[in-house]
């Protein structure tokens, strides 16, 4: 594998997202991947990011809390927004499996389509000596109910690997598995412009990825777009996609909601469709649960999606 380095906060990145219950290893996993050690691992108090490159590529890595306040908070933002998952599982603590299971399909269901999963059966170098209280791989695929993710609704990328987080046996092979599926995977597109409006047509946030004098015409059609689509309300997830001489736009309407995204006219059609529904998916959890901010959900979204220039 390519040399790893910690680097500063970067923009438009891709997110690999850790999640597992409270004590799984996750910091731990962490840091022996980025590191190549684990002497100073703590408990995680919400989330914690590292910024590595491997290679040319450049990476966020996401470890979350694994306690029942940031699994009801923080959870399904970060897996909505995730370009892979990893979840983590203690193999010797059975008493916490059935929660366990609950929050995997529940962190399955919320991942956006093709987003790659890889579950971690950790701590496999306490089995030694252990095997009454560490599961093993056949007991995690039966009570994980996995070979789900081999029929033909699956809709992720999947794969299972035991590992000890801690002497770093299967790390280096797990992770590269994660990376050459990130590797395959469409590229972003380059994003011009986001708004988000009520169904009335009052826009809540307004983000512009290019230079705002480089955006009248993108800012005039999504004003037409909004009047067109005025006042009308759905539950469902309604998409209407528009393109123009300089761009292509993506209309997402959702629980009186409207998410408009514009990108360059050769962007990948199936990529701004993602993004958008990301968008507009994680805005409405935030209202939602009371959590949404204005300043950190843009600082969010750029940081996640693009460079912006206001």
């Amino acid at each position: 594998m390519s040399k790893k380095r910690s680097i500063g906060w970067l923009r438009n990145t891709k997110s690999i997202v850790l999640l597992g219950l409270e004590n799984a290893g996750k910091t731990t996993l962490l840091s022996q991947w980025v590191r190549g050690s684990t002497s100073k691992t703590t408990t995680t108090i919400g989330l914690d990011i590292e910024h590595v490159e491997v290679g040319s590529e450049i990476f966020n890595l996401i470890d979350l809390g694994g306690q029942q306040p940031f699994r009801m908070t923080l959870w399904k933002t970060y897996a909505q927004m995730a370009s892979a998952i990893i979840f983590v599982f203690d193999i010797t603590d059975q008493a916490k499996t059935s929660n366990a299971v609950k929050w995997f399909w529940q962190v399955a269901e919320w991942v956006p389509d093709n987003v790659p999963i890889m579950f971690c059966a950790n701590k496999i170098d306490l089995k030694k000596g252990n095997e009454k209280i560490a599961m093993s791989l056949e007991e995690i695929i039966t009570n994980f109910n996995l070979k789900k993710f081999g029929s033909d609704e699956a809709r992720h990328s999947f794969r299972i690997y035991e590992i000890s987080a801690l002497t770093g046996e299967n790390v280096e092979v797990a992770m590269s598995w994660l990376l050459s599926r990130l590797q395959v995977s469409e590229k972003s597109p380059d994003l011009r412009k986001l708004v988000i409006a009520k169904s009335d047509g009052t826009i809540v946030t307004e983000i512009s990825f290019i230079n705002p004098t480089e955006l009248n015409a993108d800012t005039m059609e999504i004003n037409e777009i909004l009047e067109l689509n005025k006042n009308i309300t759905t539950k469902q997830n309604t998409m209407q996609f528009y393109e123009s001489n300089n761009s292509i736009k993506f209309l997402v309407m959702s629980s009186d909601y409207v998410c408009i995204l514009s990108a360059r006219k050769d962007a990948d059609f199936n990529s701004v469709r993602i993004v958008a529904e990301t968008i507009l998916s994680m805005y409405l959890t935030q209202v939602s649960d009371g959590t949404f901010d204005e300043t950190l959900f843009r600082e969010l979204i750029v940081n996640n999606f693009g460079k912006t220039l206001t």
